[in-house]
């Protein structure tokens, strides 16, 4: 099945724009919106606007030609952003990967820089609930991985080369953090599942389905998307027995036009370019969190690589990211729903 590709450019003006058109989900105010240039909160503000829907952070990112964001998550209090140079953009022969590490108010925390080796490239990066950061790295021109663990402060914890022993090709569609420690790696045929000393504890086999996404549920459950039907389903995967459970839930809307998240009050956070939604497994239908149009944004701006994240601080305020590749500049966003009236 098709899937959209959400990794667009934007302007900042038409991403924060100061007026609306009358187009989009509902109606909404001027002096409802924050002008960015008021904003360049990096590392913290002088001045906020406590009444704003949506604050506006400048994550002190470049982002242009040589530079972008691979990769956004958020756990045990932080949120990490992993951004890939390429070669000869930082001084270093085959490009690198810096992580940055902010606190739940936007403070800078840490910062560290992974250099690549020779025809390698990020692929995902996620954040484990004891704060071990790991790196998905692809060898361009074979077909295996190498899967590392960091510190905050950059030291390596361990390194896995994955797939070197795959008669028939390897392919790693995503990756999961757990909340007890363990990380979970999506193949092609199946489901890795490691602990936090790099052990590989176990493997689930798909069994024919045909899965490209892992996702956490609010309470900790991992699911797997199913397109063998003619629309995506999901199917939560039991860890206990190492099988997924032959219950297919439908899901009432098409899950490959949307970008998925992190949710501690829903099983799932999605967005598209309208809005970003919740949802719990079994429900009717999507609820609606944002309509973009109503805090004055364009959806079609936000840019989603692999696993750019949105995610919820609690019922009332979620984060997300964007780029502005015109102006080099990365930025995070606050949403506020309680604000907006």
């Amino acid at each position: 099945m098709m899937k959209k590709n959400w990794r667009l450019r934007v302007t900042l003006a038409m991403l924060l724009a100061l007026t609306v058109l009358a187009a989009g989900c509902g109606g909404a105010k001027e002096d409802d919106y924050v002008n960015v240039e008021d904003h360049q909160l990096n590392g913290g503000a002088e001045e906020t606007d406590e009444d704003s829907p949506v604050e506006v952070y400048d994550l002190g990112l470049v982002c242009d030609d040589s530079s972008f964001m691979v990769a956004s998550d958020m756990k045990s209090d932080l949120i990490m952003q992993a951004m890939m140079h390429l070669p000869g953009s930082d001084g270093t022969e085959n490009g690198s990967v810096s992580f940055h590490f902010l606190d739940m108010d936007m403070n800078y925390m840490s910062d560290f820089t992974r250099e690549l080796s020779e025809n390698q490239s990020l692929v995902q990066s996620v954040l484990g609930a004891d704060g071990t950061v790991y790196g998905l790295y692809y060898e361009n021109g074979g077909d295996w991985y190498d899967l590392d663990a960091y510190s905050l402060q950059g030291d390596l914890q361990w390194s896995l080369p994955l797939g070197l022993e795959a008669e028939d090709g390897y392919t790693i569609w995503n990756m999961q953090a757990g909340p007890d420690g363990e990380l979970f790696v999506l193949t092609g045929t199946g489901i890795e599942v490691y602990l936090a000393d790099g052990t590989c504890d176990s493997y689930i086999d798909l069994n024919g389905v045909d899965a490209e996404q892992l996702y956490l549920t609010q309470y900790g459950e991992l699911m797997v998307d199913d397109y063998t039907g003619d629309v995506p389903t999901l199917r939560l995967v039991n860890l206990e027995e190492g099988v997924i459970e032959p219950t297919v839930f439908e899901l009432p809307f098409d899950l490959s036009y949307y970008r998925s998240g992190s949710s501690f009050v829903s099983d799932m956070i999605l967005m598209d370019g309208d809005g970003i939604y919740t949802y719990d497994v079994g429900d009717e239908s999507l609820i609606e969190q944002a309509c973009l149009d109503d805090y004055g944004l364009d959806g079609n701006g936000f840019v989603f690589y692999n696993s750019t994240g949105i995610f919820f601080f609690d019922e009332n305020t979620f984060y997300t990211t964007y780029c502005d590749e015109d102006a080099a500049t990365c930025y995070g966003l606050i949403f506020h729903k309680d604000r907006y009236q």
